[in-house]
């Protein structure tokens, strides 16, 4: 029965935590299997070590045999929440090289090619080697990865990385995900570090008035009136006194 069982199938390597059952061995389990009145057993041996180091998701069948595994609810919407938040800081071509290229490691792990040179970004998925068994740990896979609960047929609706990418994407960035402006998260970083700065006085003055003078130069840069009687100060060729005159004009000190 098992004379032609391709030996180099990933789905029966150990990397699963299945172990190889030998004829005798097998033959025994399975004569066993007849004489117990229940359809729900599985003749095979596990490897609880391999299963208990996974950092994927273990297959749905092994889970209750993991003694330490996190909530997979709260793992995955932690994971998507950080992927989702890498994207928004990408450009668009960026943000797709970084799912298509997520897509094709994860079909490749799947597969059990070692490098992802063997999943080409739009070969098919049938033409790659994939089928229901497989598929479906591809789901899992990228499900774990992602946070984003995809659907059972989401291989076969999206048949190839560069699609399946796009799938990712649009769950991912409903929104359209424009990569966020670099001075946008330089505000932000800066934001973070005066909320993490213990400063005395003296510098806390300073920092302010730093401030102050970036605001109103950001607001002339708008082409916008700086005060009530549309004075138009050039603040690259303003001195300090005129600087601080405005800040103090804007500020009604």
């Amino acid at each position: 029965m098992t004379a032609g069982l391709d030996r180099a199938d990933p789905r029966i390597t150990a990397r699963d935590g299945q172990l190889a059952l030998d004829s005798d061995l097998g033959v025994a389990l399975f004569d066993a299997g007849l004489r117990v009145p229940r359809a729900d057993l599985v003749p095979t041996r596990i490897d609880l070590g391999v299963l208990d180091a996974r950092t994927d998701a273990v297959p749905a069948l092994l889970r209750g045999l993991v003694r330490r595994q996190r909530p997979r609810a709260q793992a995955e919407a932690a994971g998507g929440r950080d992927l989702a938040g890498r994207l928004r800081a990408l450009t668009g071509p960026e943000q797709d090289a970084l799912l298509l290229d997520l897509v094709r490691t994860e079909a490749a792990a799947a597969l059990g090619h070692a490098t992802v040179d063997a999943v080409r970004p739009g070969q098919a998925f049938n033409e790659l080697g994939f089928d229901s068994l497989t598929a479906v740990e591809l789901r899992n896979r990228l499900t774990a990865a992602t946070g984003q609960r995809l659907p059972a047929t989401a291989i076969f609706d999206h048949p190839n990385p560069t699609a399946l990418a796009g799938l990712l994407r649009g769950q991912l960035l409903p929104d359209g995900g424009q990569g966020v402006p670099v001075v946008l998260t330089e505000l932000e970083n800066l934001e973070r570090s005066l909320g993490e700065s213990v400063v005395d006085p003296e510098l806390h003055l300073q920092v302010a008035a730093r401030l102050e003078v970036l605001v109103a130069k950001w607001r002339t840069m708008r082409g916008a009136s700086t005060t009530d009687d549309d004075v138009d100060l050039d603040l690259d060729q303003a001195s300090d006194d005129e600087i601080f005159s405005l800040i103090d004009t804007e500020l009604g000190l």
